[in-house]
């Protein structure tokens, strides 16, 4: 199977946890295609809930809405998405975490506008 390269995303992820587990968070990832100078834009919020097993493993969840952006030319292909998080995490110190597994779920809320019509 020959491997192609669509694109390349530059995700850019943040959130904050708060000490009842509660987390609230945002992505901004744009995504440049590699057969054409197209670029477009994911703008996510979320908010969801951490739960510690251990003093170092923990797992969550979130739900959000996001909005894809595109810089095509003459096109207006914008549309909002409803998106769904799973997530384990190991905590390195009390500032910082490694998400070692995140399972991401998005659709737009109308299948027009179905994510997987767009190439990404």
């Amino acid at each position: 199977m020959i491997s192609v390269n669509l694109g390349t995303k530059f995700p850019i992820d943040i959130a904050h946890t708060f000490a009842n587990g509660v987390i609230v968070g945002g992505s901004f990832e744009p995504q440049i295609k590699s057969s054409t100078d197209d670029v477009t834009y994911n703008l996510e919020g979320t908010l969801g809930h951490k739960w510690n097993m251990t003093s170092v493993i923990s797992i969550g969840g979130s739900v959000g809405v996001g909005r894809r952006f595109d810089d095509y030319s003459g096109t207006n292909d914008d549309f909002f998405y409803y998106v769904l998080r799973v997530r384990a995490d190991i905590n390195l110190s009390e500032r910082w975490t490694w998400n070692t597994i995140n399972y991401r779920y998005r659709d737009a809320f109308e299948t027009s506008n179905d994510p997987r019509d767009h190439d990404e």
